[in-house]
């Protein structure tokens, strides 16, 4: 007979998040109008809050385009400021140095750079050549300087999109009036154009008083892509993109692009009312049939894409419990996956491919084992647990774990409460815990979670994200080397370099456990040499063993023979329990529609078509 979970549930962050963003906005909006504008340029323009009622229509030469899910931030590197949407106004607000185009490759973006080519093998190095009419909204060039402050800040800061490539970058040279930027690396990356995509502001974040993890919180100051954001209104869930006139590729015919959140159902009605003119969301099973009458009707026309992206359970592999790698496979073969993939997708299987596996981005449903749970029990006991009643004890006392998740999301909050009840039937107690994401983040790499349920974006490359995902370096605690020589061969990170064994462990069993770094370590150590840190995955899964095989990938891409090596090794150590794949669906009113709106493959986003849309 299952055994019942604990209904323990917290809420935390709602208020921290609520009093952030206005002040961080009013920052944002300082900094824009200080900065430097050239002389015959129009003073810039600050963002603005726009409000708007739910049924408005679209104004004048523009569209609105209903969005699901909650907007935590427009950092497009940090994991915790993921969404669809955030991704959708990154990409045609920033510039980019490669897109993917919707026959699914990968080519330089010409309107940012002339080329960018491999010049050197030893060091590996890739020149860019900036297009001399790239300037940011505000009349600031863009520049090699922007490369090094984007290397700079995802070299030296941990759960950020595809790390590892920038944290073998050594060092960023300038050249041509800041017009050509030199990368230098400290090996071959078998994908490094997909790096630097996009860029950001350098001149004004570098100096932001919320620092690289919190100066885009609240929007982006300014652009150098076709639109810019001219207003986020927190009270009515909109953000409005205007079109950028000092942009100095194609101009787009749209003035303005309000995106307005809600519910699946709800934005669908306001779809078939014209209310909305497109919807860019992840349908739950009532909002597809609605949108898929809509459709029948000749009303829209839709089309799907799979997300670059997975729902991950990410387990704490430094601390606690679930340092031991054979709970986190007990964990695992306790958990009914297609029933949690089920949830996710709100009963749409449309919205979630149900895939496993944790290294490569799947386009077909991989099969899942069922749950084993008398493997998980075996699995438990040789961990050291026993059943006291209900739940498992242990030499430390009872086993009781957290989980965390997105305070807005329903899709995970219902996912958690599932997995609360599957580990409850197995004898875990769970904590539930709905924060914001970037403070769940802070609470699982303080120590403070043992699991983190959470959409993971990255990148097309499976070599990159697994490199980024499951490796780790050893670096200078004042970061990186970016500057414009190559710094001393004792300052530059390495690439995924084994850190000491004295301060993340090694694979060795240790009596009743399995650690992949040991509970005890810390974040930092002091040599003679330098002072060095450790920066990994969001897990801070850190294996030996693997670090060698992942830098030969990160260099070679994932072959076969790299991946029989790393693949069994991940899985077997279960440092992430994967969900699947969420997809979402685009659909345009039938007037509003043409091939330059709905595409015929998937590129970076349905949306990175925008540019290109007619004006009604």
């Amino acid at each position: 007979m299952g055994r019942p979970a604990l209904n323990r549930r917290r809420k935390a962050g709602s208020a921290r998040a609520a009093r952030g963003a206005p002040a961080l906005l009013a920052v944002l909006a300082a900094l824009v109008l200080t900065a430097c504008t050239p002389p015959g340029l129009p003073p810039p323009q600050s963002p603005s809050g726009l409000s708007s009622a739910s049924a408005e229509p679209a104004r004048s030469g523009g569209v609105t385009i209903g969005v699901d899910g909650a907007l935590t931030g427009f950092n497009p590197y940090l994991l915790s400021d993921y969404s669809p949407a955030a991704a959708a106004v990154a990409g045609v607000v920033l510039p980019s140095v490669s897109q993917v185009g919707n026959d699914g490759v990968r080519r330089v973006a010409a309107d940012l750079v002339d080329s960018a080519t491999v010049i050197d093998q030893d060091p590996f190095t890739v020149r860019y050549r900036i297009n001399r009419n790239a300037a940011w909204s505000d009349g600031t060039p863009v520049t090699a300087e922007d490369f090094r402050y984007l290397a700079q800040q995802l070299g030296d800061t941990d759960a950020t999109l595809d790390n590892a490539a920038y944290r073998t970058i050594s060092a960023v040279r300038s050249g041509d009036g800041g017009k050509t930027a030199e990368v230098v690396f400290t090996q071959p990356v078998h994908d490094w154009l997909q790096l630097f995509s996009p860029l950001l502001p350098a001149h004004l974040l570098k100096d932001s008083p919320g620092g690289f993890a919190g100066a885009l919180a609240g929007g982006i100051p300014v652009s150098a892509g076709p639109f810019r954001l001219a207003g986020v209104d927190e009270s009515t869930g909109e953000i409005t993109l205007e079109r950028n006139d000092k942009y100095w590729g194609p101009q787009s015919s749209l003035a303005t692009v309000v995106f307005r959140s809600g519910t699946g159902a709800a934005l669908v009605n306001a779809l078939g009312r014209n209310d909305v003119q497109a919807v860019y969301l992840r349908p739950g099973a009532v909002a597809r049939r609605a949108l898929d009458r809509l459709v029948t009707a000749g009303t829209v026309r839709a089309a799907n894409t799979l997300l670059p992206a997975q729902t991950q359970i990410v387990f704490d592999t430094a601390n606690g419990p679930t340092a031991d790698a054979g709970l986190r496979t007990a964990l695992a073969e306790s958990l009914n996956g297609d029933a949690l993939a089920a949830l996710a997708s709100r009963q749409n299987p449309a919205a979630l491919l149900a895939a496993p596996d944790p290294l490569r981005l799947p386009t077909t449903a991989g099969e899942r084992p069922a749950p084993a749970t008398d493997a998980a029990q075996r699995q438990l006991i040789a961990a050291g647990y026993r059943l006291s009643g209900l739940y498992l004890t242990g030499a430390a006392g009872p086993l009781r774990l957290s989980l965390g998740y997105p305070i807005d999301d329903l899709r995970l909050a219902s996912v958690a409460d599932a997995v609360q009840r599957q580990l409850g039937a197995a004898g875990v107690e769970v904590d539930l815990l709905a924060d914001t994401p970037a403070d769940l983040t802070r609470r699982l790499q303080a120590g403070e979670l043992s699991m983190l349920l959470q959409t993971v974006p990255r990148g097309q490359s499976d070599s990159l994200a697994a490199a980024s995902a499951f490796g780790c370096s050893q670096v200078p605690v004042d970061g990186p080397a970016t500057g414009d020589a190559p710094a001393p061969a004792t300052t530059a990170a390495p690439a995924l370099t084994p850190p000491p064994a004295g301060l993340t462990g090694t694979e060795a069993p240790a009596p009743a456990t399995t650690t992949d770094v040991p509970p005890s370590s810390g974040t930092e150590t002091t040599s003679a040499a330098t002072e060095t840190r450790v920066l990994g995955g969001l897990g801070r899964f850190c294996p030996q063993a693997l670090q060698q095989p992942l830098a030969q990938a990160l260099r070679d891409g994932l072959t076969g023979p790299l991946d029989a090596v790393i693949a069994p090794a991940v899985r077997s150590r279960q440092p992430v329990y994967t969900i699947g794949r969420p997809a979402a669906t685009l659909a345009v009113r039938t007037e509003l529609a043409s091939g330059a709106v709905l595409p015929a493959g998937a590129g970076d986003s349905l949306l990175s078509t925008l540019p290109r849309w007619p004006s009604p």
